[in-house]
């Protein structure tokens, strides 16, 4: 799974590709909270439309972040 994360000036903007799986998820997860533009409340646009979710179901989905 790879990911990109842009400050979109009112939101932010994650873009997600390739292959889900839970590790990458939360990595990703603290990346975008770790960055210097992010706050509390601030609203992200995901697009996740190249992003393949086979084989994911709902027991590794809730334990999720």
């Amino acid at each position: 799974m790879r990911w990109s994360v842009d400050d979109a000036e009112h939101f932010v903007v994650v873009r997600t590709e390739g292959s889900f799986n839970l590790a990458d998820h939360r990595a990703m997860v603290m990346d975008i909270v770790g960055r210097a533009f992010w706050r509390p409340g601030r609203d992200a646009f995901f697009d996740h439309r190249t992003l393949a979710f086979d084989g994911v179901g709902y027991d590794i989905m809730k334990g999720g972040v």
